[in-house]
């Protein structure tokens, strides 16, 4: 059971060819930062100049939005593309931003956060697509009901009173709280 295990260190006789693709869309400011804007409850910034990954709530901060940015965060932790002690809340209200280090495996850092954050949004789209799904049908169901649960104009007979609550309740001192 002694077999020579051999290890190479130093750089590797073949250069590997890595290229990966995602789709997303993303922009690119004035500034030079990248944009991207397919999470539907993130607008998610990265600055190369700083190397820093903002993530901004679309419309209003809920808690909804924390647990998107909290994902975000863990899975950019959790591929080692953000530096853990560095994430907190951002300069404006409900963001929250985090730093990326510089590579040091000869990958330009920040195309490895693009193409994670990438990745994090195809993980992302199955959970909202069924929201959204689920949103469509039950508004389908309330625009056009089926006829099983809709009744006619006049199927439902008339009562006289209606409720549990009297119109004129008796004027007893019970009901005043002292």
């Amino acid at each position: 059971m002694n077999e020579d295990i051999k290890v190479q260190v130093g750089k590797p006789d073949k250069k590997l060819v890595f290229n990966p693709k995602v789709e997303m869309i993303l922009r690119k400011t004035l500034g030079g930062d990248f944009a991207i804007y397919d999470h539907f409850d993130l607008d998610i910034v990265v600055q190369p100049e700083k190397k820093v990954i903002l993530a901004f709530p679309k419309n209003e901060m809920s808690d909804d939005v924390y647990a998107a940015q909290d994902r975000l965060f863990s899975f950019l932790d959790k591929k080692g593309t953000v530096l853990v002690d560095s994430v907190q809340s951002g300069f404006v209200y409900g963001s929250m931003q985090g730093s990326y280090p510089e590579s040091k495996i000869g990958a330009d850092a920040t195309e490895v956060v693009l193409y994670t954050i990438g990745k994090f949004l195809e993980e992302e789209k199955p959970y909202y697509s069924h929201s959204n799904s689920l949103e469509d049908a039950m508004q389908q169901a309330e625009l056009e009901p089926s006829h099983a649960d809709s009744t006619e104009l006049g199927e439902v007979p008339q009562e006289q009173e209606k409720g549990t609550i009297d119109r004129y309740p008796p004027n007893r001192s019970y009901y005043r709280i002292y």
